[in-house]
């Protein structure tokens, strides 16, 4: 079974997404600038378990799979998925900020804060 969540997000306008709309992982995002089309994974089932609960409860959350060091945490008034090791900072990379309630929600592979319109799909298997 998968399930999966799209959002698009537009620059510099807040998201409407909160965390009690995600599903209970694999994490990838398709962007409109076509950085990365094929997105990231996790492979490790207990990550992605481990992931899917952090979002699901707003709990902190930290282990590396594929090459990327992923962490849920808190950042304004709800919960980031990154795949940057870091949470609420700018960094290039993988960040979703759902709950932010400003134009800081994120990117795919590119800037996080500030960040050009794209769509970015969520998607636990």
């Amino acid at each position: 079974m998968s399930v999966q969540h799209i959002t698009s997000l537009v620059s510099s306008v807040p998201p409407a997404l909160h965390y009690g709309d995600l599903p209970p992982a694999k994490h990838y995002g398709i962007d409109d600038l076509d950085l990365n089309p094929a997105g990231i994974v996790v492979s490790n089932p207990a990550v992605v378990n481990a992931i899917a609960m952090a979002l699901r409860t707003s709990t902190n959350y930290k282990a590396v799979s594929n090459g990327f060091t992923w962490v849920v945490g808190a950042c304004g008034n709800g919960m980031e998925l990154s795949a940057a090791g870091t949470t609420c900072e700018c960094p290039i990379g993988y960040i979703l900020r759902p709950c932010v309630l400003n134009q800081n929600w994120g990117g795919i592979d590119g800037a996080t804060c500030t960040a050009p319109s794209q769509s970015i799909t969520l998607t636990f298997e």
